[in-house]
Parts: structure tokens; sequence; C-alpha cells
């Protein structure tokens, strides 16, 4: 869990297939460049995985793209593991994603880490300070505090995060990743009473209402749900093990990321 809090910088530029470019060179064409930027976190930059600049769902996507559509793809991710929805923000402020007024399509996969780090929090001092049921109750509601603060957080970055995108680049459309469920198969309890799974799934919705609704409220935001795609995978695409308990590791396997540049594929196959 430490580990989706750690701050690991990443702005790989992912080489086109060369299939693609001698395909294009044979018949006498030569596609059209278009760029993909990739805006998240841990989950976005393939944590844990053996070989993330490649196994990283940025990195299969552009391969689905080049493979399916009529141009020459380059994506440039510049996910941070460890980033909040405001860290996010702030770095767009700063002008980290140098390619994101040229793209033509953006990837925003943000919010994790205003849940799962309150519940860091509260899973590290559950396992070394509390001692008795009034700690215990005076933890959890704490977390219950900040859970509620993130996700107040999260809302208000989101409208804050659009206008500066736009203010960079007017016309590319942006897919939001929803989330999923890293702790769905997880029975432990979380509060002396509420299973990890149980509780997880209530917070999940409210993150996931707050996303849906800030979709849903844009023309040019596609809200793209992977949480679903997630929960209907057995056993869950997660590095983590359920009988890991509160110490789970959420980020995805590679299996996962296959599933979320899927997902993305699909969508950006439905535009007009």
């Amino acid at each position: 869990m430490a580990a989706l809090l750690a701050v690991v910088m990443t702005g790989s530029l992912y080489a086109c297939g060369e299939s693609t470019a001698e395909s294009s060179s044979d018949s006498g064409t030569v596609p059209e460049e278009q760029q993909l930027v990739i805006l998240g976190d841990s989950i976005s930059v393939g944590y844990g995985l053996d070989e993330p600049e490649t196994m990283c769902y940025a990195a299969k996507l552009e391969q689905m793209l080049n493979e399916t559509e009529d141009a020459l793809w380059t994506a440039y991710n510049y996910a941070v593991s460890g980033d909040t929805s405001t860290d996010l923000l702030k770095r767009l402020e700063d002008g980290r994603a140098v390619r994101l007024p040229s793209a033509e399509r953006i990837v925003v996969g943000i919010g994790s880490n205003n849940m799962l780090g309150p519940y860091s929090e509260y899973c590290s001092a559950a396992l070394r300070d509390i001692a008795t049921p009034a700690q215990q109750a005076e933890a959890f509601s704490a977390l219950q505090t900040a859970l509620d603060a993130g996700k107040e957080t999260l809302e208000a970055d989101l409208e804050t995060m659009y206008t500066k995108i736009r203010s960079l680049n007017a016309d590319a459309t942006i897919y939001l990743l929803d989330l999923y469920h890293p702790y769905a198969e997880v029975t432990a309890t979380i509060d002396g009473t509420q299973t990890v799974a149980d509780f997880g799934a209530e917070q999940l919705a409210q993150y996931n209402q707050v996303l849906t609704n800030f979709a849903n409220s844009k023309d040019d935001v596609r809200l793209v749900e992977i949480a679903a795609v997630f929960a209907e995978t057995k056993p869950l695409p997660v590095q983590g093990k359920a009988s890991d308990g509160l110490l789970l590791d959420p980020h995805p396997t590679e299996q996962g990321q296959d599933l979320i540049a899927d997902a993305l594929a699909k969508a950006m196959k439905s535009e007009p």
C-alpha cells in the first residue's frame, strides 16, 4: 500500500510499432501522426509490473490504435505514482504535460489516491497504534472524514482540471477512467464489523458517482467504465491477494492493464 503513495516520475515516450510504419510505407501512403496524452497516478504508470514502460495500458493502447486506425499514434505518459487529483492539477499548472496542447486524445485516470491515501493511513494505524475499541472508533471516524474530504476535493479539482486542459487544448476528446474496486475479495473487517470489500464498495460508489456526474456534465468528456470490467474478471486482476487483507496491493496486473487498454480502445472506436 505504501508503494501506491511513492512518488515515481514518468514521462515516457512509447515508440510506435514498426509493423504499422512498414505497412504504410509499402502502400505508398504516410499515415497522419496523432498524439495521445495520459494523465494519472501509479495505475497509469504501471507500478509493480516487470516492464512498466511496455506493460502499462498507455503502451498497450498505443499499439492497439496503430493496429486498428489509419494513423500513426504516439502515447505520452505523464502519470506520476502517488498523485491525488490536487497533485495532478498542480502538474498541469506547472506545465509538466508538454505534449498536452497538441494531443488529439487525452486520458485522465485520477482519484484513487484521494481514497486510498486515507485508507493507507488508517491501515498503518490499525496495525501499529490501535489497541482498544475506543481508539478504533476514533480512527475509523477520522478515516470517514478524510474520505469525504477526498471526494469533495476530487469533485472540485475535476472542474478546475477541465478548465486548465481546455485552456491548453480546446479540441481533444477527454477519456475519464472510473475507479475499480481492488479490495472486492477481501473479507477481513475494517472496523470490527464491516468487511473491507463492503466498505470499499460503498465508498467507491460515491467516488464513481462524482466521476460520472462530471463526465455527464461535459459534451467532450467520455467516461470509460473499467470498474465493471474488473468486477467481472475472476480472480480480480490486481497484484495483491485477498489473503493479504488490509495490506493488499491494489495495482493492476498486466491483465488488468490489458483490460483498461481494451476499454479505452473500444470507447475511442465508438467515437464518430
